[in-house]
């Protein structure tokens, strides 16, 4: 389990459904490309495995009005979630060390490239 303490296979198969619901009620006629981030590198064999054994399955009947209420419920508490999790995760980190002024072109295009690969602000 991971840290929402729900069962992988479970959560696997929400999102393999809402996938399946997506498809169903928009007018796509093919879905190009789906991104699932997974966020425990364990989950991933868990979701693999449910996707390979849907392959060849056809998608279930139109949900019922309480089943889309239920599922608009669910992806509201799994949105927030994700969004506590991710606020969780985050760290501020001060540095006073006065050696970066002393760098030189290199270093500071270096410095940069992991700025911006990082996703890390400077001041």
């Amino acid at each position: 389990k991971g840290n929402a303490q729900q069962d992988p296979d479970a959560v696997a198969k929400a999102i393999m459904d809402a996938i399946e619901e997506f498809i169903q009620k928009t007018s796509v006629r093919a879905v190009k490309k789906v991104k699932v981030v997974i966020l425990q590198p364990h989950i991933l064999s868990v979701f693999y495995n449910n996707m390979k054994d849907r392959e060849g399955y056809s998608a279930p009947p139109q949900p019922s009005l309480l089943s889309k209420i239920t599922y608009e419920d669910s992806v509201e508490r799994t949105i927030s979630w994700i969004q506590n999790l991710i606020t969780q995760e985050q760290h501020s980190y001060r540095s006073d060390d006065e050696c970066v002024r002393d760098f030189g072109e290199k270093e500071y295009k270096k410095l940069n490239e992991l700025q911006e690969r990082l996703n890390i602000d400077r001041h």
